[in-house]
């Protein structure tokens, strides 16, 4: 991609609560006002339980949903402990697009409007929050001094 040539509006918005994929299998239940984590190694969402070194708490889970059956791209709405406070960028195309796998994970500035998972010789922009249905855009979450 190329850097911008005009002004663009990149709405910084506020979360306090967030549509994550949840995990699927054996015990992939979400109970409404259960712990809800991220695990670092698969970039999924899942309940809190001992034996996953993992996962880290992200907020309580706002719905109920029962994902042991194995549907794939099941998103459930979790109440975050923290607000986050997020913009979308582009993403950038080809072998070192932000995907799936890179949620909740750092992802590095390309130009002054597109980020990539690629860390070679680029700048932190943040943590991946989300993608959009086309994955042409991620919610990044600034990193603060």
């Amino acid at each position: 991609m190329a850097a911008l040539t005009q002004a663009r509006n990149p709405k910084r918005r506020a979360f306090r609560s967030i549509a994550l994929p949840l995990a699927s299998g054996a015990g992939m239940k979400a109970f409404q006002g259960g712990m809800a984590c991220v695990d670092t190694s698969s970039a999924q969402a899942k309940p809190g339980a001992s034996g996953n070194a993992n996962l880290l708490r992200v907020g309580l889970w706002a719905e109920t949903y029962d994902n042991s059956s194995g549907a794939a791209n099941v998103n459930v709405l979790v109440d975050l402990d923290k607000e986050i406070f997020g913009q979308w960028f582009d993403n950038v195309t080809g072998a070192n697009a932000v995907v799936a796998a890179n949620l909740f994970q750092d992802v590095y500035i390309l130009d002054d409007h597109t980020v990539t998972n690629s860390a070679s010789g680029n700048s932190k922009a943040g943590r991946a929050w989300a993608l959009n249905a086309a994955a042409t855009q991620v919610l990044v979450e600034a990193y603060t001094l």
